[in-house]
């Protein structure tokens, strides 16, 4: 599993702070408990995000909007940018009621008595005591939430149960093409003389192979393998349905129903989905008229024609 550390977090497409902004951004939409008929908006940073990265309009007015700020310590200078940050959101979203921010690292706290002054958490909150004050004393209401790493890496557990995100955003694990042609090229080496494409032997895996990876070509089965069934049907159809006579009844009857079906159902396969519908819709006999359908086969012994693949077509 993928070690969340926001500093390796990927630098892919385009850079390490754009790709924490849309992890805010994902967090955020499912953190944040918005109201029924809510408004999601995520927003394009490029030329600025006017405050907020994305935001929820709720049905009474008010938005909740998030900011992300990658940088790893929380300094004057630090606080300034998240303070502006908000003053754009809220020229922009005078109905800005909850700001979430999110930064990649966990505050410092007090220590020594406060013997190397104001701790982060101690900065933070006074900052935050501050501007919500004075919303509240505007007339409005605001609340600001502070996402640390530690909110972070609890709210991807929680929405990340079998680690699909934390794969895509701390794993930089990508394969490339150039990639895949290496591993292709480095098997070639080493199988050196032992692989040859011509000394290549085609099976019935190969054909059930290529349907299973979606690759196969139904159109060449069908004209290789199926269409020389059918023709040995319609034949034992003809001049073989009075020789199912030997078998008495009703196991006569019952094999000419069966030979006739198969036929039909041979003769509608024209593409994939005919073979998976025509495969449903064949049943299985009874369990004693399998008995009895098994024991006319071996009485009348009758064979398909030299080269006729039999084994290629299910009922």
């Amino acid at each position: 599993m993928a070690t969340i550390d926001f500093t390796r977090i990927r630098s892919t497409p385009k850079s390490r702070n754009d790709s924490f902004e849309a992890l805010a951004v994902q967090l955020f939409k499912g953190s944040f408990h918005s109201p029924s008929g809510s408004t999601f908006v995520s927003l394009r940073g490029d030329g600025g995000d006017g405050g907020v990265e994305a935001y929820y309009r709720m049905s009474d007015g008010s938005v909740a909007g998030v900011q992300a700020k990658y940088f790893f310590q929380l300094g004057n200078a630090e606080l300034r940018q998240i303070d502006d940050s908000l003053a754009t959101a809220q020229k922009n979203h005078p109905s800005l009621s909850d700001y979430w921010v999110y930064i990649p690292f966990d505050l410092t706290g007090r220590v020594a008595a406060g013997a190397r002054g104001k701790s982060q958490a101690e900065r933070f909150e006074e900052w935050k005591k501050k501007v919500e004050s004075a919303a509240k004393a505007a007339g409005s209401t605001l609340s600001v939430t502070l996402c640390t790493a530690a909110a972070i890496r609890a709210q991807i557990h929680a929405a990340d149960p079998h680690g699909g995100m934390r794969r895509y955003w701390f794993d930089e694990s990508v394969l490339t093409q150039t990639q895949i042609q290496q591993c292709l090229d480095d098997a070639i080496a080493f199988a050196g003389p032992r692989y040859t494409a011509a000394l290549d032997i085609v099976t019935s895996a190969h054909v059930g192979l290529d349907f299973f990876g979606g690759i196969g070509d139904f159109a060449a089965w069908r004209e290789e393998s199926l269409l020389p069934v059918i023709t040995q049907l319609r034949s034992l159809m003809g001049w073989g349905d009075k020789s199912l006579g030997v078998l008495g009844e009703p196991d006569a009857t019952t094999a000419r129903a069966i030979l006739r079906r198969l036929t039909e159902a041979s003769e509608r396969m024209t593409d994939v989905s005919s073979v998976a519908s025509d495969s449903t819709e064949m049943k299985q006999p009874e369990e004693s008229g399998t008995r009895g359908n098994a024991a006319a086969v071996r009485s009348a012994h009758v064979q398909p024609t030299e080269g006729a693949n039999l084994g290629g077509v299910h009922g």
